[in-house]
């Protein structure tokens, strides 16, 4: 089943906001492991996409594979849907 599963983290919808629910070396041992991880692209994050990127992970515009999706603050029920 891990071959399959793919982790969404998503993009933060206040631009003050720049915690992150996994960090690089968090997606890094998630990839390690089978699991994929689909970042969505953001620059108010602490950490740059390019280090997502560096840690194995796919930085998106759209969630195309995510099974299930990591945030921190509630998303918007539009937000959600767009990616559907």
């Amino acid at each position: 089943m891990r071959k399959n599963l793919c982790v969404g983290i998503l993009r933060e919808t206040r631009d003050e906001e720049q915690r992150v629910p996994l960090t690089p070396a968090d997606v890094n041992w998630l990839i390690r492991r089978g699991i994929s991880v689909e970042v969505e692209s953001s620059h108010t994050r602490i950490f740059k996409d390019q280090m997502y990127r560096k840690s194995g992970a796919r930085i998106v515009d759209r969630f195309s594979k995510a099974s299930f999706l990591l945030g921190i603050k509630t998303p918007r029920t539009e937000d959600l849907y767009a990616n559907k």
